[in-house]
């Protein structure tokens, strides 16, 4: 306790239990696509105070990946609109991704993009499966561009 009779200091400001400083550096981890075992190991190295994995994986979880869908789901609203309100047409390209050879990936992705705007309209994650996985994908994102005009479609299916 200090003279004043203060108890506690904290050097940032705090949200719910976290410290709003340690939230950003987990959003500069992520947002930079660094590994979040090397930086915590470098800072600790170098005699700074730091967070440990589990909490980046907290804050990460808490703040992070809620905030990235946020605005993924606003610019997404906004292109759906921009493309409707065009009234010539999206065409559009779609093209999966499931493993590289030699590996066998439990997911794969599809996703669907505007090419006269050069953005990505859609992105489907669903379990892989050969043939089914590849339909269950063309299919989510034809049906996704069932919302507006399309000019022309080019989708793959290999």
């Amino acid at each position: 306790m200090c003279h004043c009779g203060v108890k506690e200091w904290r050097s940032q400001p705090m949200q719910a239990k976290y410290a709003m400083g340690n939230v950003e550096l987990a959003a500069a981890i992520v947002f930079t696509g660094c590994s979040p075992m090397q930086i915590i190991r470098f800072l600790q190295n170098a005699g700074i105070c730091c967070f440990c994995e589990r909490t980046f994986h907290r804050l990460q979880a808490l703040y992070l990946l809620p905030a990235v869908d946020q605005v993924w789901k606003k610019q997404q609203v906004a292109l759906l609109e921009a493309m409707k309100a065009s009234g010539t047409g999206a065409k559009l390209a779609g093209d999966s991704r499931a493993d590289s050879p030699g590996h066998c990936a439990k997911f794969g992705t599809y996703s669907l993009l505007d090419t006269t705007l050069n953005k990505i309209v859609d992105v489907k994650l669903v379990e892989a499966g050969g043939q089914v996985f590849l339909n269950r994908l063309t299919g989510a994102s034809i049906q996704h561009a069932k919302s507006f005009d399309v000019y022309s479609c080019a989708l793959s299916k290999h």
